[in-house]
């Protein structure tokens, strides 16, 4: 121990016992991690100034921890990725311009249920979805729709199940709108792996969905521009369903390796593609433990690339990530509170150093967000980056004391659950098996018992609840139900205009492609290109494939 250390805790522990009398009046607190927080930090809590260059470096060098980039905000804002889609194409390019033109710069899209399921909007199984909880997108002529004059900035697809379908379309569109595959910017969701843990929207068995998740990444590193990302790992959806800071970080960072496994195994190099996958990562109100994880997060990344697979290039070992706040933080009691809950949630990431930013509608617990919700997100993002101090310097909290000790407890909880997830046999052994949702599902138990009992609160819910609460009515989005109609007629003009022949022709092919274990997208490509649509690229697929039941599913 060093003579600082040593002469700080002698100073410590004096002054706990000239104060020990108030100290004994408060309790403990423990935080959903198990994670006992103290009174008070100091040199003693961290050797993160003793092992500077192995602990934290400089922004933009191994190993990440102060940032990705060397000049961070101060070079350039975060982006700002406010999420929109519904209805139809049109509807939801109306909104588009609507963010465009005060000030948002690239696109977020929602997709409606069936197209995230792979069917058609005239399928019988899309019967009061299309369109409802997202755009729906049937045909390359509804994704041309969706861009009418807007620029090709970059675009992200949150979709998973269906994502392969929805790249090839975005090529197909690019080519008519005069923009190369290889100057295409935006990046796809596309995480198959958490999509079966926590959403449901998976269409094929866990394998198969590997399988083009690697064609996506492998078709990208060879022919798509440095700035597209066919995989963008969803911890997010973790946090939704009950996991805490450092599952969120286990399981994102486990199922990031094993997509990495499988690139390699088609033979692609570390550093060929290693920088092409990107993360997505909840943020809650408890600010400096979420700006703690999104450091711990670039750090264990870094070291992963470098020590495990070998990368060279920093690239490979920069952790690029998005933040969102919402989902279960955001609630349907004073739901105007949740506008508060954004911006606190939102400065924990943006002081932890995320390179994208998200916050969901303070109504969307109700229904997607109106004009006035997205726009009221929107300023709330870009208050935070204007007017604020928070962009002044990089890493603002670096060498907090209390931040530097959290990010290693962290890390540390994070490494494991990792290998706990190893010895059980690996992420997708524990998806088959059922035993990672039932992890989570215990995990939200336990939260949901502690908001019940106020041991987690929540203000204006479990904590400072007002017996009449006298809110005026929302002005809530309402669904169109003549979306799906429309839609079966686009559907109906463009079988009926295009050449069937030859969209049977390219279908024959990408399922002998796929027979042959070949990589997809060229053929999915030809499929859109031919007009084939959503459903019938699916069910060319799925005729090889199957689809994939759920193992947690209950049987009556």
């Amino acid at each position: 121990m060093s003579d600082t250390k040593a002469r700080y805790r002698r100073l410590h522990r004096a002054w706990q016992d000239r104060n020990a009398a108030q100290f004994a009046k408060i309790e403990p607190l423990v935080d959903s991690m198990g994670i006992e927080h103290g009174l008070l930090y100091g040199p003693s809590d961290t050797d993160a100034s003793e092992r500077y260059e192995e602990k934290l470096g400089f922004p933009g060098d191994y190993p990440f921890t102060r940032g990705v980039y060397p000049g961070m905000y101060r070079r350039a804002p975060w982006r700002i990725n406010q999420y929109a889609g519904f209805g139809t194409a049109e509807d939801t390019n109306a909104r588009w311009r609507f963010l465009f033109e005060r000030g948002q710069m690239v696109f977020n899209l929602a997709l409606d249920l069936p197209t995230q399921l792979g069917y058609d909007s005239d399928d019988p199984r899309a019967v009061a979805e299309v369109g409802r909880a997202g755009v729906a997108i049937d045909t390359c002529d509804d994704l041309e729709r969706l861009l009418d004059g807007l620029p090709m900035v970059p675009i992200y697809f949150n979709i998973a199940g269906a994502a392969p379908i929805l790249m090839a379309m975005l090529i197909v569109v690019g080519e008519r709108k005069g923009v190369a595959a290889n100057a295409i910017m935006g990046a796809f969701t596309n995480d198959i792996l958490t999509t079966f843990v926590c959403r449901g929207t998976w269409i094929f068995p866990p394998e198969a969905h590997l399988k083009l998740v690697t064609d996506m990444v492998e078709y990208s590193a060879r022919h798509m521009s440095p700035h597209f990302y066919p995989l963008n790992v969803q911890g997010v959806y973790f946090r939704s369903v009950g996991a805490s800071l450092a599952q969120e970080l286990a399981l994102v960072l486990a199922d990031a390796l094993t997509y990495v496994d499988w690139a390699l195994e088609r033979g692609l190099a570390i550093d060929e593609f290693a920088r092409r996958l990107s993360f997505f990562l909840a943020c809650g109100p408890e600010i400096f433990a979420e700006a703690a994880k999104f450091r711990a997060a670039r750090r264990l990344w870094a070291r992963l690339m470098r020590d495990r697979y070998g990368a060279k290039e920093r690239e490979s070992m920069r952790l690029k990530a998005t933040a969102a706040t919402g989902g279960r933080y955001f609630q349907a009691i004073e739901p105007l509170n949740n506008l508060m809950r954004g911006a606190y949630g939102i400065l924990g990431a943006a002081l932890g150093g995320a390179q994208a930013t998200f916050i969901a509608g303070y109504d969307e617990a109700y229904a997607i967000p109106n004009e006035e919700s997205a726009l009221l997100g929107l300023r709330t993002l870009q208050i935070l980056q204007e007017e604020t101090d928070v962009t002044r310097t990089i890493d603002p909290l670096g060498g907090s004391f209390y931040v530097e000790a959290l990010t290693d407890r962290i890390e540390e909880e994070t490494c494991k659950i990792m290998q706990a997830i190893d010895d059980r046999g690996g992420v997708v052994r524990g998806i088959e098996q059922g035993w990672i949702r039932a992890e989570l599902d215990r995990c939200l138990y336990e939260q949901m018992d502690k908001l019940r009992d106020g041991r987690i609160a929540l203000v204006g819910v479990n904590k400072h609840r007002q017996e009449e609460i006298r809110e005026e009515p929302l002005r809530l989005h309402r669904y169109d139900p003549r979306v799906q109609e429309m839609q079966i007629e686009r559907l109906a003009e463009v079988r009926r205009t295009r050449d069937n022949d030859a969209v049977e022709r390219a279908l024959s092919e990408l399922t002998r492609i796929a027979e042959q274990g070949g990589n997809v997208l060229p053929a999915l490509i030809e499929a859109a290109r031919a007009q084939a649509t959503v459903g019938e690229m699916t069910a060319s697929l799925e005729r090889l494939y199957g689809r994939f039941a759920d193992p947690n599913a209950q049987v009556a």
